[in-house]
């Protein structure tokens, strides 16, 4: 809005209940606007900036002008901006299937924690990107030794890693024996989004598991805590090497699945590395990443370890 009044533009920005109230001021015997003035007003301004849309009381009058008011101007075409927190679901659906029309409208999903909860933690407290700086696409050894599918696996797994570090969408699994190159193909793709400037999160599912330790320091639990929450809700999140949860306690597993469920659900860009064969990992995790086009799986089980190929040299 501002930017748009430095050049000269004129903005209505409104809270969607200041709004509604604006509109049942012009009843009162002393006001010197129609409601039709008024409303008209709202409804053609050039620019509408209609602010934590769903705070509103959703009384019958305040749901009719609210869907009065967007369907002109989604029929007008007039360019209107709309925040909420609230999914389209628990809006009146009339409104929702407006602002569902991607032919005309750009829905942009902000996963940050509110920043009124306090300063935030710096990622570097749980991300180890730091160890992995050198792992880039630009240093990854393309193995030439490699030969017939084990090469097809391996090169198409750089392919998929390249194409999702320029615009991570959905989940990418990395699935490969230790030193099959998955980390380093997860790192490459962390320092790639790091390098554009894009915040990102590499840790391992044991550093991810210290931060669900009780402890009995207040500051330290509540410091977790927020730590966790950055997790779950980062742009860009790589867990690597997840192992059998089987052997885990319930405790552990369970918080796990707190950040797991949570980004599944909110469709959040998110890398995997595990060493496990898709029939040793929970069920859990296998009825997200295998029964859904939302999750892109790369096997390496049949890439040999790096360290084999140093051996066979050495041998020679």
């Amino acid at each position: 809005a501002n930017y748009c009044l430095a050049q000269g533009k004129p903005v209505l920005f409104l809270n969607t209940p200041d709004l509604l109230d604006y509109l049942r001021a012009t009843y009162a015997p002393s006001s010197q606007t129609t409601y039709d003035e008024r409303f008209d007003e709202v409804r053609t301004a050039p620019i509408l900036i209609l602010d934590d849309l769903g705070t509103e009381s959703p009384t019958n009058w305040a749901i009719e002008k609210l869907y009065q008011l967007l369907n002109y101007r989604y029929n007008a075409r007039l360019p209107t901006i709309i925040t909420t927190n609230r999914d389209l679901k628990d809006i009146d659906q009339r409104i929702a299937s407006r602002l569902s029309d991607v032919e005309i409208v750009s829905a942009l999903s902000i996963a940050a924690p509110d920043f009124r909860a306090g300063k935030l933690i710096p990622a570097s407290d749980i991300s180890t990107l730091s160890v992995h700086s050198h792992q880039t696409f630009e240093r990854l050894d393309l193995r030439p030794e490699l030969t017939g599918e084990a090469r097809q696996k391996f090169i198409s797994a750089i392919h998929a890693a390249k194409e999702f570090a320029e615009a991570p969408r959905g989940w990418i699994v990395f699935i490969g024996h230790f030193g099959s190159g998955k980390t380093h193909l997860a790192a490459a793709i962390a320092n790639h989004r790091a390098q554009m400037g894009r915040p990102v999160i590499f840790t391992t599912y044991q550093d991810l598991r210290s931060l669900f330790r009780f402890t009995k320091d207040n500051e330290t639990e509540e410091r977790n805590e927020k730590l966790i929450q950055q997790v779950k809700t980062t742009e860009l999140l790589i867990l690597d090497d997840i192992p059998n949860l089987a052997v885990t306690t319930g405790y552990f597993r369970d918080r796990f699945f707190q950040v797991f469920n949570y980004r599944f659900d909110a469709r959040l860009p998110t890398v995997l590395t595990t060493s496990l064969a898709q029939e040793e990992l929970d069920e859990r995790i296998k009825s997200r990443l295998f029964l859904t086009e939302y999750c892109k799986v790369n096997a390496l089980l049949g890439v040999p370890a790096y360290h084999e190929k140093k051996k066979a040299g050495k041998k020679k």
